[in-house]
């Protein structure tokens, strides 16, 4: 889900936020840890990379990327082979009063406290220094560390928001699933490119790494095997309507060498090359 700009910046105008909790987690090479948070949490990944699997949807994290778990949201995050550095920041938040006769959020499954979505940061430093703050104060006994926290957290999300719709649409896409999905329609427009996975990682504003995983864990195979099918199909759809010849087509889409693409034509599709060729 993609939250309206003014109706995200608004609800944190005036919303009342309380029980604010930092905890910082260092997991070495390989490792595994579950738990449950209980109240809306930010999961923010400082060092390394890791494969969290959240409600059930599993997301590939980096560095520097930062993901929003509803209430009694179930993480189990495996370190990967670098081990990893997070910091979850908890809190819960109620909707304020409106002003006038503005409405905000009819559905309260639409609060951003409610929702699951993702930033890649384009400023990391700054928020990761507010959140070490945050930290520090939280040690402290004195009677004004709940204000220090509120303070801080607002000026944090402020950034955090501003940050995330400031990234490439597709970026907010969290699901393994919708980013698959909106590749495969990237790739229906513009199939005959000479895409590698490189290009289409940085077209859909992802790491080549990231975009591979994805693709294995929804379809078992990576996007340019699947372009390659795509191309595949279209080809044969020309060469069956049009009679066409296999090296005019081979060009048209953009295949490096026609025997190459007749000999994968003819792995998938037996003879159909040769009856229509």
């Amino acid at each position: 889900m993609i939250i309206d700009q003014q109706e995200h910046f608004r609800f944190w105008e005036q919303a009342s936020i309380r029980d604010i909790h930092v905890e910082r987690a260092i997991l070495a090479k390989g490792e595994r840890t579950l738990f449950t948070v209980q109240s809306s949490s930010f999961f923010c990944l400082k060092r390394g990379n890791v494969l969290v699997l959240l409600n059930q949807n599993t997301y590939s994290i980096n560095a520097f990327e930062i993901i929003h778990a509803p209430p009694k949201s179930l993480f189990e995050v495996n370190a990967g082979s670098d081990g990893a550095e997070y910091i979850l920041i908890s809190y819960k938040a109620e909707r304020g009063p409106s002003y006038g006769d503005e409405s905000m959020f009819v559905d309260e499954r639409r609060y951003p406290t409610h929702v699951t979505y993702r930033v890649t940061l384009t400023q990391p430093m700054m928020l990761y220094e507010i959140a070490d703050r945050m930290l520090e104060a939280q040690q402290q006994e004195a009677p004004s560390v709940p204000l220090q926290l509120k303070a801080s957290f607002y000026q944090w999300v402020y950034y955090l928001v501003e940050q995330y719709y400031l990234q490439p649409l597709v970026v907010k896409v969290t699901s393994p699933v919708e980013l698959v999905i909106q590749t495969l329609e990237y790739l229906l427009q513009n199939y005959a490119k000479p895409h590698t996975l490189d290009s289409l990682a940085a077209a859909m504003g992802r790491s080549p790494g990231h975009l591979s995983n994805c693709f294995k864990q929804v379809l078992n195979r990576g996007p340019i095997d699947c372009l390659i099918r795509l191309r595949m199909q279209k080809a044969c759809k020309l060469l069956a309507r049009n009679k066409a010849s296999l090296t005019n087509d081979c060009i048209g889409y953009w295949v490096p060498g026609c025997l190459l693409f007749q000999q994968r034509l003819q792995k998938v599709y037996g003879n159909f090359t040769a009856e229509v060729s």
